[in-house]
Protein backbone atom coordinates (compact mmCIF):
# COMPACT_ATOMS: atom_id res chain seq x y z
CA UNK A 1 0.00 0.00 0.00
CA UNK A 2 1.69 3.23 -0.71
CA UNK A 3 0.46 6.91 0.44
CA UNK A 4 1.30 10.41 -0.10
CA UNK A 5 1.44 12.96 2.93
CA UNK A 6 1.77 16.31 2.33
CA UNK A 7 2.28 17.83 6.37
CA UNK A 8 5.11 19.59 6.04
CA UNK A 9 5.66 19.76 10.50
CA UNK A 10 4.70 16.05 10.40
CA UNK A 11 7.27 14.91 7.66
CA UNK A 12 10.26 17.51 9.35
CA UNK A 13 9.38 15.36 12.47
CA UNK A 14 9.67 12.14 10.98
CA UNK A 15 12.94 13.28 8.91
CA UNK A 16 14.51 14.22 12.06
CA UNK A 17 13.33 10.82 14.44
CA UNK A 18 14.58 8.81 11.51
CA UNK A 19 17.83 10.93 10.95
CA UNK A 20 17.31 11.87 7.29
CA UNK A 21 16.69 15.93 7.93
CA UNK A 22 18.30 17.33 4.70
CA UNK A 23 21.53 19.53 6.04
CA UNK A 24 20.87 22.00 3.63
CA UNK A 25 17.59 23.78 3.27
CA UNK A 26 18.31 26.46 0.96
CA UNK A 27 17.74 23.73 -2.28
CA UNK A 28 15.27 21.79 -3.30
CA UNK A 29 16.03 17.81 -2.37
CA UNK A 30 14.72 14.00 -2.89
CA UNK A 31 15.50 12.22 0.18
CA UNK A 32 15.06 8.42 -0.55
CA UNK A 33 15.66 6.09 2.66
CA UNK A 34 14.12 3.23 4.22
CA UNK A 35 12.22 2.54 7.89
CA UNK A 36 11.50 -0.40 9.44
CA UNK A 37 9.71 -2.34 6.59
CA UNK A 38 9.15 0.40 4.32
CA UNK A 39 10.85 2.53 1.54
CA UNK A 40 10.20 6.45 1.72
CA UNK A 41 10.92 9.22 -1.11
CA UNK A 42 10.63 12.48 0.30
CA UNK A 43 10.55 15.54 -1.90
CA UNK A 44 11.87 19.27 -0.31
CA UNK A 45 10.96 22.32 -2.09
CA UNK A 46 12.78 25.17 -0.38
CA UNK A 47 11.27 27.97 -1.78
CA UNK A 48 7.61 27.18 -0.36
CA UNK A 49 9.94 25.14 2.92
CA UNK A 50 7.48 21.90 1.83
CA UNK A 51 8.32 18.65 2.14
CA UNK A 52 6.13 16.04 0.41
CA UNK A 53 5.75 12.50 1.01
CA UNK A 54 5.40 9.43 -0.83
CA UNK A 55 5.81 6.10 0.87
CA UNK A 56 5.33 2.43 0.09
CA UNK A 57 4.62 0.17 2.72
CA UNK A 58 6.36 -3.52 3.43
CA UNK A 59 8.24 -3.34 -0.32
CA UNK A 60 10.28 -6.05 0.68
CA UNK A 61 7.76 -8.44 0.85
CA UNK A 62 5.25 -7.42 -1.70
CA UNK A 63 6.32 -7.11 -5.04
CA UNK A 64 4.49 -4.47 -7.05
CA UNK A 65 4.95 -1.97 -3.99
CA UNK A 66 8.41 -0.07 -5.47
CA UNK A 67 6.28 0.15 -9.33
CA UNK A 68 3.15 1.51 -7.48
CA UNK A 69 5.44 3.81 -5.45
CA UNK A 70 7.36 5.07 -9.15
CA UNK A 71 3.81 5.53 -11.02
CA UNK A 72 2.37 7.03 -7.70
CA UNK A 73 5.29 9.54 -8.27
CA UNK A 74 5.29 9.86 -11.92
CA UNK A 75 1.71 9.78 -11.82
CA UNK A 76 1.96 12.96 -9.51
CA UNK A 77 1.38 16.30 -10.80
CA UNK A 78 1.87 19.72 -9.42
CA UNK A 79 3.62 23.32 -10.43
CA UNK A 80 6.26 23.28 -7.72
CA UNK A 81 7.78 19.89 -7.60
CA UNK A 82 10.42 20.39 -10.71
CA UNK A 83 10.92 17.54 -13.08
CA UNK A 84 14.70 17.11 -11.99
CA UNK A 85 13.19 16.46 -8.23
CA UNK A 86 11.03 13.66 -10.18
CA UNK A 87 14.08 12.59 -11.97
CA UNK A 88 15.95 11.86 -9.15
CA UNK A 89 12.83 10.25 -7.12
CA UNK A 90 12.68 7.60 -10.31
CA UNK A 91 16.20 7.22 -10.47
CA UNK A 92 16.32 6.48 -6.34
CA UNK A 93 13.04 3.55 -6.78
CA UNK A 94 14.79 1.99 -9.56
CA UNK A 95 18.30 1.91 -8.14
CA UNK A 96 16.08 0.50 -5.16
CA UNK A 97 14.30 -1.89 -7.44
CA UNK A 98 17.61 -3.34 -9.15
CA UNK A 99 19.36 -3.47 -5.71
CA UNK A 100 16.54 -5.54 -3.89
CA UNK A 101 16.30 -8.02 -7.30
CA UNK A 102 19.71 -8.86 -6.74
CA UNK A 103 19.42 -8.98 -3.26
CA UNK A 104 16.94 -11.60 -3.69
CA UNK A 105 18.70 -13.65 -6.58
CA UNK A 106 21.73 -14.22 -4.01
CA UNK A 107 19.82 -15.61 -1.35
CA UNK A 108 17.79 -17.57 -4.10
CA UNK A 109 21.38 -18.82 -5.72
CA UNK A 110 22.84 -20.14 -2.66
Amino acid sequence: MQYRKENTTDIYFFLEKCEQLPLDFSMDKVIAFEHEDDFYIVFYIAQKKKFLLFNAENYLQIPDALPDLLNQIIDYSQEDLHAFLIDEAIKCIENKMHSKNNFRFYFDAH
